[in-house]
């Protein structure tokens, strides 16, 4: 298969040096920014001598009938470099340095990531302020130079369409957007129109406008081998990932009106949904919580500090509207979210049974907890309940049903992730009873386009066959999402360029199939980052052998080809320092 890899540099140490910690043994190794023609390490030979001349002299790179890419009648293999961000963009003296570089190291081709990255001043989105939608043209003639000189040095263009652009209010969108992070942006636009169509017009800028160093347009330009729709993203896997929850509710709103209308497909009324779905709804029960309105202060009630956490609690007798609350005060997280944890144990809970857990929180800021009913007593298993929520400063009351999952004669309502620094959490009102909805309320009707979308953690269960629905609805959206952004790079642009459309595991390798390529990327011990995400100055790798885990990436990857489909690699990393 053909792949797209990135470079792998191995440098020998004298025998013992690596393991002794001598220093003096190590042998210094520098690559020059430029090197001679006659240098060891210029794979190429010459500029051109991997490639036969520059990029796309024999014409467009397409996928013969055994799977593999040619140009013309002749095989090719790339091997790349992913250039991101302003990297894309050098001045004429640095796109000629580097693309010469390349072509010496044996690069063949180059993919061109982050274009729109927002951490760059002026990405390529960057033509008008307070919108995405105008290319910089200062930085798009960068570019154009860039894929000039690449081109002649016999080096392909893997091109990028969407990764990490930021859309924004003046595009057009709803105020809200602002409110969204670009990744989980990228999420709403496999469902959300107005983005489709703002994906679109970008791809129209970008590809069919006139390169002046190449005379042709991307779309025309056979030194161009690959598009790619987007990178790392799915609608399944954002709404696995929990990406959809909490988006803003005109958005919500926007995906309920296509849930509703693919479900009026299916079913001809909301009698016909709640005998599929098994709705059920149960009259709620006694209570199961013991002092749940803190009445009688603490009792019945644990807080529980670990790993050095240390954390307090107290009754305010009028706290919650002239009525008792428990204020928890975190004075030093232990190491782990988990290290603070409020929970009421012995209660008694039935396997199959149908519970509603409801409580009144808020906190001093934004902070995210988790609430649920588990296990008392090892192996501490969540019993049907364990949902994250997200407190502000003004009280919310939360109300969640579930099926327990097993018998119990000793479980407990559980507040944890509480070890957050300097937090403090209040709670009123706590309650658990036999009972509630399963599936639909009774004001939740088909005919009216109030049936909701199934949260990926749901504020009552859902059964199989609802799930079942939602996840056919989501492949269905995502589908029609790829088939359409293809379509209209292949069909109305006219690009000659092969196609990607993201990496299997970001989506399914059915819905990838309907592309010419099939990409993925492998990451082995990616960094983690325990505070706050790719935080610099915090972060650790997991030190495991590759070659002593049967799950390492030359298996992963094995498994995500397509037979008569290229498999390309074009990210892939040990680590990152």
């Amino acid at each position: 298969m053909s792949q797209l890899f990135a470079i792998v540099l191995i440098v020998g140490l004298a025998a013992g040096s690596a393991f002794s910690g001598n220093t003096d043994a190590w042998i210094a190794f520098a690559l020059p920014h430029q090197f001679p023609t006659d240098s060891q390490v210029n794979v190429a030979g010459s500029s051109s001598a991997l490639t036969g001349g520059p990029a796309g002299a024999r014409g467009f790179v397409h996928v013969g009938d055994d799977g593999h890419l040619y140009v013309g009648d002749q095989r090719i293999r790339f091997l790349g470099v992913n250039i991101t961000a302003s990297s894309a963009f050098p001045n004429a003296d640095d796109a000629r340095i580097t693309a010469d570089r390349l072509a010496r190291l044996g690069i063949n081709c180059v993919r061109f990531h982050h274009l729109e990255a927002p951490w760059v001043k002026d990405n390529i989105t960057t033509g008008q302020p307070g919108t995405s939608r105008t290319l910089n043209p200062q930085t798009l003639d960068r570019l154009d130079r860039f894929v000039a000189e690449l081109k002649a040095k016999g080096i392909y263009v893997d091109m990028n369409l969407l990764v990490s652009r930021r859309f924004l209010a003046g595009d057009g969108l709803p105020q809200q957007i602002g409110k969204v992070d670009w990744k989980r942006q990228h999420v709403i636009g496999f469902w959300y129109q107005p983005l489709i169509a703002l994906q679109k017009q970008y791809a129209r800028k970008l590809l069919t406008h006139r390169n002046p160093y190449t005379k042709l347009t991307y779309t025309e330009d056979p030194a161009i081998a690959v598009i790619e729709v987007i990178n790392e993203s799915g609608l399944i896997q954002g709404w696995l990932s929990n990406q959809i929850d909490n988006l803003p509710q005109v958005f919500i709103a926007d995906l309920q009106r296509q849930w509703n209308d693919w479900l009026a497909t299916r079913y001809a009324n909301t009698d016909a949904l709640a005998r599929a779905w098994g709705v059920k709804h149960e009259p709620l029960g006694r209570q199961r919580v013991v002092n749940g309105d803190f009445s009688g202060g603490t009792t019945g009630w644990v807080l529980e500090r670990r790993a050095g956490a240390v954390a307090e609690v107290k009754v305010d007798a009028r706290g919650y509207h002239g009525k008792p609350m428990l204020r928890i005060t975190v004075r030093k997280p232990g190491t782990a979210s988990w290290h603070v944890q409020f929970n009421h144990p012995g209660i008694t809970v039935k396997r199959g049974r149908l519970y509603t857990l409801s409580f009144a929180a808020r906190a001093d800021g934004k902070r995210t907890i988790s609430a649920g009913v588990r296990q008392a007593h090892h192996p501490w298993k969540q019993l049907g309940l364990e949902n994250k929520v997200t407190l502000g400063h003004r009280w919310r009351t939360f109300t969640f049903s579930f099926i327990a999952t097993e018998d119990d004669a000793n479980a407990r309502v559980d507040f944890s992730r509480l070890s957050q620094t300097g937090a403090h959490f209040d709670f009123a009102e706590v309650s658990l009873k036999r009972g509630g909805d399963m599936g639909l309320t009774t004001k939740q009707k088909l005919e009216t386009g109030g049936v909701p979308i199934v949260l990926h953690m749901p504020h009552r269960p859902v059964s199989k066959a609802c799930r079942t629905d939602w996840l056919q609805f989501l492949y269905d959206t995502e589908q029609r999402y790829w088939l359409a952004m293809r379509d209209y790079v292949k069909k109305d642009l006219q690009a000659h360029a092969l196609m990607i459309g993201t990496t299997v595991g970001c989506s399914t390798p059915n819905l990838m199939n309907a592309f010419d390529i099939i990409d993925a990327h492998a990451y082995w011990q990616h960094p983690h980052f325990p505070g706050r995400p790719w935080d610099a100055h915090h972060w650790y790798e997991r030190k495991v052998s590759m070659v002593d885990s049967p799950d390492a990436i030359v298996p992963r990857l094995a498994g995500k080809r397509i037979k008569g489909k290229p498999l390309f690699v074009t990210e892939f990393n040990c680590g990152e320092r």
